[in-house]
């Protein structure tokens, strides 16, 4: 059974960068597969090759959706002064990141705004009272 599931491995492999070209041009894991069984490239069956899909692609697909994060930092970075004027004024982050939002220079969900104001370290300034 395991030498199976290696040439099952090493076919989906083989066909790894047509696969991803055809999954980029829109096409559904039933259609790719029945495009390369056509072609005589695979002779796995569906379930196996949707395995190995699931399993490289998912993959492949997280790694592009850490590209993401460098989207909302660079949004950040891109309003960084006006961010530090709000805070150093005393308002809270989340009056903050509503103002962005609002005049749609922030893009991206609250949570998102949150961690990338933490990992660039950017904390709220504590105002003292004046009493």
């Amino acid at each position: 059974m395991s030498n199976k599931r290696n040439n099952n491995k090493v076919e989906y492999l083989r066909n790894y960068d047509e696969i991803v070209k055809l999954s980029s041009q829109g096409l559904d894991i039933s259609a790719i597969y029945n495009k390369l069984v056509e072609e005589g490239k695979i002779a796995m069956n569906f379930q196996s090759f949707g395995y190995y899909y699931k399993g490289y692609y998912a993959y492949t697909d997280s790694r592009s959706k850490k590209k993401r994060g460098s989207k909302t930092t660079d949004e950040v970075l891109k309003h960084k002064d006006e961010i530090l004027s709000l805070i150093n004024q005393g308002y809270p982050i989340s009056y903050v990141y509503k103002t962005l939002k609002k005049s749609g220079k922030y893009s991206y969900g609250r949570v998102s705004f949150y961690l990338v104001l933490k990992r660039l370290g950017i904390k709220r300034v504590e105002v003292p009272n004046i009493d």
